[in-house]
């Protein structure tokens, strides 16, 4: 019934927002919902440029589109290595499960100019910007396709 947005809304200047079914308006009448950048018209004017990004003719199939290749391009070139047994997950949120070491995996992306996380035990997690160019994932992939080799 209600969900949250922040950090990407004003791409990455302090903003959050929340939008819920118009039934549940009466639980937020005037002064019921603290803000601390509340009418912050600089984050604002970038939370409408952002938005009118997302609302271009063609961004989100461009985004859907890039997404599937840097899947389908991790499944391709990493995919068959013996230390990855699963590349997993939704558009640009991405784990590849790996028998590597994490740390050293991670450094070793960052030395080469690639910055990627961990989540649990045996995962190095991609998040790409939805603004990632297929170029840039090409670039992306040349590192990791070194690292996992």
């Amino acid at each position: 019934d209600i969900f949250t947005l922040a950090k990407g809304l004003a791409n990455g200047l302090p903003i959050g927002a929340m939008i819920g079914k118009r039934k549940l308006s009466s639980a937020f009448g005037y002064g019921s919902h603290g803000t601390t950048f509340g009418g912050n018209k600089l984050v604002l004017s970038a939370a409408s440029c952002v938005l009118d990004q997302m609302a271009a003719e063609g961004f989100l199939s461009s985004v859907q589109a890039n997404a599937l290749y840097l899947k389908e391009a991790l499944e391709q070139k990493l995919g068959g290595l013996t230390n990855v047994s699963a590349i997993r997950g939704l558009g640009f949120l991405l784990g590849i499960q790996t028998s590597k070491n994490l740390d050293e995996t991670v450094q070793a992306a960052r030395d080469r100019g690639l910055i990627i996380l961990t989540a649990g035990q045996d995962v190095i997690r991609l998040l790409p910007p939805i603004t990632v160019s297929p170029s840039e994932i090409d670039q992306a992939l040349a590192v990791l396709q070194d690292v996992f080799a």
